[in-house]
């Protein structure tokens, strides 16, 4: 029974640190990395970390290529919504980061493109304050 319980714990515990590494990851666009912690079964990929709760795919906004990795595994929840109560598109209008609107308005998952965050701002609101990128 010790066994058992000790070899459950450090699983689990392989898996958290895989999943903090997945979202450390994505923040930098390590398309590698990503790839690597994505092909591990059993993670979960919708973990949210830091200050504002965020999930590997709101980290990886940074990269297009890295929101692509994510929308085509089957276990990223794009209804995932952070601290502010943004969903992954409102926090990527709000970052000014176009090339994660665009491949996530591409994406056929629902994005929220009419989602509220808690101040009520829907994405094309978040954008309309962005100044010097032209994501309207």
């Amino acid at each position: 029974m010790h066994l058992t319980i000790f070899f459950i714990r450090t699983v689990s515990e392989e898996f958290a640190q895989l999943e903090e590494e997945l979202h450390d990851a994505s923040s930098e666009g390590d398309l590698n990395r990503i790839r690597q912690i994505l092909d591990v079964p059993l993670i979960d990929v919708n973990v949210q970390f830091g200050p504002y709760q965020t999930t590997a795919l709101m980290e990886a906004c940074v990269n297009p290529d890295a929101v692509r990795l994510f929308l085509r595994d089957g276990r990223t929840d794009l209804d995932s919504r952070n601290l502010l109560g943004e969903r992954v598109l409102g926090m990527a209008a709000r970052e000014g980061l176009l090339g994660a609107v665009r491949v996530l308005l591409g994406s056929v998952g629902h994005v929220g493109v009419n989602a509220r965050d808690s101040l009520s701002r829907t994405p094309l609101i978040a954008a309309a304050f962005q100044v010097g990128e032209s994501l309207i």
